[in-house]
């Protein structure tokens, strides 16, 4: 306890001539703070501490370079009035620790956070479009992020998009919280009409886990996210067609169900007004589903989605479905 408190002494007659044994001192206060049998060790070690940071101007990178260290301090705060005093003044020197940086201390402590920049982790690294994949029995704070936000500061105005749509993949990437994913799915596109052109850079690691639930949703769910998907292309305009192919492909494997060919027919139709003459290219494929479109129509007379496949289909593709056109001009159609 005597040698705990001529540190401190020292650090303050000292003053910053101190700072280059800070990293020698600190792992022996620690060890004084992790003491459970002595709570005058515990006392002296805390304002020690606080007498070492301040003279030394260490101040927050404590937290960093010794992730412990906040839990211990704020698990001390149980004990008598001395202490607690000493340990509230000893945080108040300290300084404060961004949320962000906690949770990466969190991580640090079992064996995560920075470790993939120094190519050690236990895991696999994530390519660009590439859904992560969950260990069974894994907590899911532990799952790297799909955005990285540790290099942001909590003023970029980047920094609380980022968080928020990390959380939200973390739950539309679980299974088990299915139950959720519809509202997931409605909070991330009111972030998107938000943020406007500005969403177009987290959708390179969005895109691919909308697409991956869209396929194993139940029909509801894909309903709805058919639904959002259009709205999202109103928004990002031409930007969408880097997952033009994927889109499509989607559109494809869904065309028979009957409850999803106004929602498919109102996202070409959204896809055309989007692309205009890069849309044309996709025309062969299609021009035959949009016909039996409306042969469909003509059978069922359900006549609900008949514009929708006109507005998406170029002018100098019309003639092409002129035979189905003048099939539905008959009485009763119009209204």
């Amino acid at each position: 306890v005597s040698v705990l408190a001529t540190i401190g002494a020292l650090a303050q007659v000292s003053g910053a001539t101190m700072r280059p044994y800070v990293r020698e001192l600190l792992p022996l206060l620690l060890d004084a703070l992790r003491d459970g049998g002595a709570a005058g060790k515990r006392q002296v070690a805390v304002s020690t501490l606080g007498q070492l940071v301040q003279s030394t101007g260490y101040v927050v990178l404590p937290y960093i370079d010794y992730p412990p260290l906040l839990s211990i301090l704020l698990r001390l705060l149980n004990e008598n009035s001395v202490t607690r005093f000493e340990v509230l003044k000893t945080l108040g020197i300290i300084g404060a620790l961004d949320p962000h940086s906690h949770k990466m201390n969190q991580l640090n402590m079992k064996g995560e956070g920075n470790l993939p920049a120094d190519g050690v982790r236990g895991q696999r690294q994530v390519q660009e479009g590439e859904i992560p994949p969950q260990r069974d029995g894994e907590d899911h704070e532990l799952v790297v992020e799909l955005l990285p936000s540790s290099g942001l500061a909590t003023s970029s105005e980047e920094y609380y998009p980022t968080v928020a749509i990390n959380a939200l993949m973390q739950v539309l990437r679980d299974g088990s919280l299915s139950s959720h994913h519809l509202m997931v799915v409605r909070s991330l596109m009111f972030i998107f009409q938000a943020l406007g052109l500005s969403c177009v850079s987290y959708l390179p690691k969005v895109m691919p886990v909308l697409f991956h639930v869209m396929r194993t949703c139940e029909g509801g769910l894909r309903e709805f996210m058919f639904q959002q998907l259009t709205v999202l292309v109103s928004i990002i305009r031409q930007h969408i067609r880097k997952y033009l192919d994927e889109l499509l492909a989607l559109v494809y494997e869904f065309w028979g169900n009957a409850h999803l060919m106004q929602h498919l027919l109102r996202l070409l139709e959204e896809l055309s007004r989007a692309l205009h003459d890069e849309f044309r290219s996709f025309m062969p494929e299609l021009l035959p589903r949009c016909v039996g479109a409306l042969a469909e129509a003509e059978r069922s007379g359900d006549y609900s989605s008949a514009h929708h496949v006109l507005h998406a289909l170029e002018e100098e593709h019309l003639h092409l479905v002129l035979p189905a056109m003048v099939r539905l001009f008959q009485p009763g159609v119009a209204e």
